[in-house]
């Protein structure tokens, strides 16, 4: 089962009215290991900037993947962080533009 989430920042520039490259959370199990088995409900939150598109997704094999994140305005700070209920979240992203 699930025991903590990962998050991996997108690297390239967040621009207005386009989507952040896609984002990837993974469900790791005590050892670290990406967790295939059940599914964990993570929600991503945004700070920093406003946004627009799916905040919650169910896991897959172990993965969430965020593809439809949209800036509504320009920022030079945004992060990222994951939640998911019993689930130990993951520090948030450092800021990206």
């Amino acid at each position: 089962p699930a025991a903590a989430l990962a998050i991996a920042a997108p690297t390239a520039d967040a621009r207005v009215g386009e989507p952040i490259a896609p984002i990837v959370v993974t469900a790791r199990d005590q050892y670290a290991n990406i967790a295939t088995q059940g599914s964990v409900t993570v929600t991503l939150g945004v700070t920093g900037v406003g946004a627009s598109g799916t905040f919650t997704r169910a896991t897959v094999d172990g993965v969430a993947t965020f593809a439809d994140i949209v800036p509504t305005a320009p920022s030079t700070a945004v992060q990222l962080s994951a939640s998911a209920p019993g689930v130990t979240a993951p520090a948030p992203t450092a800021p990206f533009r």
